[in-house]
């Protein structure tokens, strides 16, 4: 009778521990699945953000934009943000940018993602590359840039301010 009870509660301990294993290896494919299909969504946006920008459509850039952008290190209003892009696509009249290479994505935080790239910009000076990113928040249910930025900038920013200090 100890020998049934003791397999009992072995095949029980094994088909406990077979659905234990099942969830969490569900928990971690659907995880996976999210995160592919933020990183398609993200991207997705990028391509969104280049081609209104590249094009300067002004409407679609406002309806992606969050009410607040963190636009090369200065916090700015979104209306802001448009009347900038406005006098710079004035002073550049001769103006494209490509993606180039992959768009990497990282979740940064709960609730905000960064997506890194090259940018190819083209002016009448010629053509220059720029590591860029750009940081999206869902906001009521949609992605929003809340920040938008490239290394070199950032590099030319932070020895702006270093000079200031000495």
């Amino acid at each position: 009778m100890r020998k049934i009870i003791l397999l009992g509660i072995i095949v029980l301990s094994f088909v406990i521990q077979a659905g234990y294993f099942d969830e969490k290896n569900s928990y971690y494919q659907n995880s996976q699945l999210r995160t592919k299909i933020i990183k398609d969504e993200i991207k997705e946006m990028v391509y969104i953000w280049n081609e209104a920008f590249s094009n300067a459509d002004f409407d679609t850039l406002k309806k992606i934009l969050a009410d607040k952008i963190e636009y090369y290190q200065t916090t700015v209003s979104r209306d802001y943000y448009i009347k900038d892009q406005k006098k710079f696509f004035e002073r550049n009249p001769v103006y494209g940018q490509v993606l180039r290479g992959n768009i990497e994505v990282e979740q940064i935080s709960n609730k905000q993602v960064r997506a890194s790239f090259i940018k190819e910009v083209t002016t009448k000076t010629g053509i220059n590359y720029y590591p860029s990113y750009l940081v999206f928040e869902k906001i009521n249910g949609k992605w929003k840039i809340v920040l938008e930025s490239d290394l070199v900038s950032d590099e030319n920013i932070r020895n702006r301010k270093n000079s200031k200090i000495k």
